[in-house]
């Protein structure tokens, strides 16, 4: 496909991270959902690999992304890289919060992440 699927964790794999540097209140949500629709999945449980290239996007793109989300990944050099691939223009702001980034601890964050869009 054209882009991948992450694993889905089950309950208990979820709970077990608790104590890891995962954001507590993403982790609660992930939880939630699981709880919620189960193991259910139109995907293989193991994840599946992107295997089409996407090629380059002609639209301007604004990542954005938060600093403490384990799932994005955020503050690695690789984002920086989609430039690259974004002829139309690219700009990447880092967040001092989670997964979600209209929703930041301190609301200065989440402001400044309002204002950049």
């Amino acid at each position: 496909g054209n882009m991948a699927q992450a694993p889905v964790m089950s309950v208990d794999r979820l709970r077990s991270l608790r104590n890891s540097s995962i954001d507590v209140k993403w982790l609660d949500k992930m939880i939630e959902v699981r709880e919620l629709f189960g193991m259910a999945a139109e995907y293989p449980l193991q994840g599946v690999p992107q295997t089409v290239r996407v090629g380059h996007v002609n639209m301007p793109v604004l990542y954005i992304c938060g600093l403490g989300d384990h799932s994005d990944l955020c503050g690695r050099p690789v984002f920086k890289r989609s430039a690259e691939y974004c002829v139309g223009g690219y700009r990447y702001l880092q967040a001092d919060c989670g997964h979600n980034v209209l929703d930041c601890d301190k609301s200065e964050e989440t402001d400044r992440v309002e204002r950049t869009i």
